[in-house]
């Protein structure tokens, strides 16, 4: 039981951690969009140069982001060109993920016990369709054992993180090419 359990935990730090990419467009309506959806978040922006910066009020425009520096309340604007990524981290939507996928291994788990035990303990009867009747039944008592003790937790403490991307490739401008990959 500990080994299912523990798997049950594993794959959910995997499948919870994941990060959301999104690719920004620079855009009038975009921009305007996106900064709705910034107001009033904090957020991590990460520079070309390696550096990161953790922000709030975010406000971004075709050329430039606007924002103001936690801590010490400093405000910046940085040129696109400067921005690889900006990334955001939701607590919330971080549980409900982990809720349902946890729910989904844990439901599957209690599934297949439920239709053994039903298989296995009738005492009279058909064990297929005594088997076929509890599985349901162990679905939904391991989705919701495993979705609200594991799932709930693990995900709303690790968040969910929504990265948003203005420049992901190198400049190519300052990379040589040798005389022989001209041709």
């Amino acid at each position: 039981m500990k080994n299912i359990i523990f798997t049950i935990m594993i794959l959910l730090f995997v499948s919870v951690s994941c990060t959301s990419n999104h690719i920004i467009e620079h855009t009038d309506k975009y921009c305007e969009i996106v900064n709705r959806k910034f107001k009033e978040k904090q957020g991590l922006i990460k520079l070309i140069d390696g550096r990161i910066i953790k922000v709030q009020n975010i406000n971004i425009m075709l050329d430039s982001i606007a924002v103001i520096e936690l801590g010490l309340q400093k405000k910046h604007i940085f040129p696109i060109s400067e921005i690889q990524s900006i990334t955001f981290e939701n607590r919330n939507k971080g549980a409900f993920q982990g809720m349902f996928i946890s729910g989904l291994i844990g439901g599957t788990i209690g599934g297949f016990i439920g239709y053994v035990f039903g298989y296995s303990l009738t005492e009279y009867g058909d064990p297929v369709r005594a088997g076929m009747e509890a599985l349901p039944k162990g679905f939904l008592i391991g989705a919701a054992f495993s979705g609200l003790v594991f799932g709930c937790p693990i995900g709303g403490s690790i968040g969910a993180k929504d990265r948003y991307i203005f420049n992901s490739l190198p400049d190519t401008a300052n990379i040589k090419i040798n005389d022989k990959d001209k041709k």
